[in-house]
């Protein structure tokens, strides 16, 4: 995302979301979502009743229905399931995480992910 690309979105309706964030071209935001303090990347769609407090999200990334991700990183094409509560976390690339799933200060990689570092 290049600097030209970045807007900062201020959205408030009691029906609608809460966006207070740095997006690039996100696809989709989805109704009653409270965002707060985040970047959001291009190509991103965001899920109804989605809560994204201080976290970054990469390009390509899908948040589902319901989800809860506070203070974490996400990488670029990530998909994130249903009511999954992410806290605290960095996501690399590739991801999938698990609908319901509970991640608090981890980092999730794939093994060969870690090989690279």
């Amino acid at each position: 995302m290049n600097a030209s690309d970045r807007k900062t979105v201020k959205h408030q309706n009691s029906i609608k979301s809460q966006v207070d964030a740095i997006t690039g071209n996100v696809k989709a935001i989805g109704e009653k979502c409270l965002i707060k303090r985040s970047i959001i990347g291009n190509n991103c769609t965001i899920g109804d009743k989605v809560k994204l407090m201080n976290t970054i999200v990469m390009d390509n990334v899908t948040i589902e229905e319901g989800s809860n991700i506070q203070g974490s990183v996400v990488c670029s094409n990530v998909h994130i399931g249903t009511n999954a509560e992410v806290k605290d976390c960095i996501i690399a690339s590739m991801q999938n995480v698990h609908s319901l799933a509970k991640f608090t200060n981890e980092v999730i990689m794939d093994i060969d992910q870690m090989m690279e570092l």
